[in-house]
């Protein structure tokens, strides 16, 4: 069992969500890194789909009653492992993207991400709770899923389940020598190399541009964009910046403002319709919006884009600071760049299973 001491902001539980269910009305949810979420199982021989923690602010400090066995992924939150009575540091810092040891009497703590990305936990065995429609993800929104629909408190407790067999190996050579708990070398040196986003994010454009101009998508991949802190679970609105620097407001006709202005034309009778993960909405105020894991199944709003699904993740994880352009790219590119990361998940896992069959 582990319990919450502090629990940061937005930490939730999550897998790799729901699918199916958006016929009625029932969103995704589930981790917004879904690579990273996998990436953390596959190092702990859980089934990539295990639920884990997803974190989204710190501080947050976690306490555990057993020898577990611990995989951080995703944004880089200065981790490290304390004593739980005196507060010292017992380890070195947890490199991230690596596993490690955790017992009783100790505490890991998550400082914190300058950038505002998320960070995963995962726990050999993962964690139990109740699953609601085949899945343990919370759905914050809605409030259900996870740990009784909500984000984590202060004080909450969370049940384990069993760890697999190599997993199980791999903790009992990290028990001879207590010192050791909590180093990368006590359950020997097995990691993943975490992704950057970088400045590109890949998107096929919509069967909505008739609505919002001859030369929408020219423009919509010719700006270099932010993401604003108005970002959550439901969704990221992005900034646009001109060539010339300018704030692409709906005052400007250089950019979103033209767009939007051009929409709100054409679409004043605008049925909703369906909308996925990825999907980028033009509502009128000419800041485009990516729906993310949490979002809504269906919307009003003219869509210009579609983010493809290997690169949805990044605006999860890109930090606000960051400027990035969309870049097209064709179906089949997206279904290949799809199987390029579940092929490299896959050798990740072969390589894992190897290692612990070794030790």
């Amino acid at each position: 069992m582990i319990k919450i001491i502090k629990a940061g902001i937005q930490t939730s539980v999550q897998d790799l969500g729901r699918d199916g269910l958006r016929h009625l009305g029932i969103c995704q949810s589930g981790a917004l890194d879904t690579t990273a979420l996998q990436q953390a199982n596959i190092l702990l021989g859980n089934p990539v789909d295990a639920a884990a923690l997803e974190v989204t602010a710190g501080p947050v400090e976690i306490a555990i009653d057993c020898d577990c066995l611990v995989a951080l992924s995703g944004a880089d939150f200065n981790a490290s492992i304390v004593n739980g009575d005196t507060g010292s540091q017992t380890g070195n810092g947890i490199a991230n993207g690596w596993r490690f040891a955790l017992g009783p009497g100790e505490r890991l703590v998550l400082r914190g991400n300058a950038d505002g990305g998320r960070a995963y936990i995962a726990f050999s065995g993962g964690i139990r709770v109740d699953k609601q429609l085949a899945s343990s993800a919370t759905d914050i929104s809605a409030g259900f899923g996870g740990l009784a629909g909500r984000c984590l408190e202060n004080g909450d407790t969370l049940s384990l389940g069993r760890a697999g067999e190599y997993a199980q190996r791999a903790l009992r050579n990290s028990l001879p020598n207590s010192q050791n708990k909590g180093s990368i070398a006590s359950t020997g040196s097995i990691g993943a190399r975490q992704r950057q986003p970088g400045h590109a994010i890949r998107v096929i454009a919509s069967s909505d541009l008739a609505l919002l101009g001859d030369d929408a998508f020219e423009r919509f991949i010719k700006t270099d964009w932010q993401v604003t802190p108005a970002r959550n679970r439901m969704g990221a609105r992005l900034h646009g910046i001109t060539d010339s620097g300018a704030s692409a407001q709906p005052n400007n006709p250089s950019l979103a403002g033209n767009i939007s202005q051009t929409a709100n034309s054409k679409t004043s009778h605008m049925y909703s319709h369906a909308v996925l993960p990825g999907t980028v909405q033009m509502p009128r105020n000419g800041k485009p919006i990516v729906l993310l894991a949490d979002g809504q199944t269906t919307g009003g709003y003219p869509k210009i884009a579609h983010v493809i699904q290997a690169d949805l993740w990044k605006l999860a994880q890109i930090s606000p600071k960051t400027l990035f352009r969309f870049t097209p790219c064709s179906v089949d590119q997206a279904v290949s760049a799809l199987r390029e990361e579940q092929q490299a998940l896959f050798r990740l896992q072969q390589a894992v299973r190897k290692f612990d069959e070794r030790g």
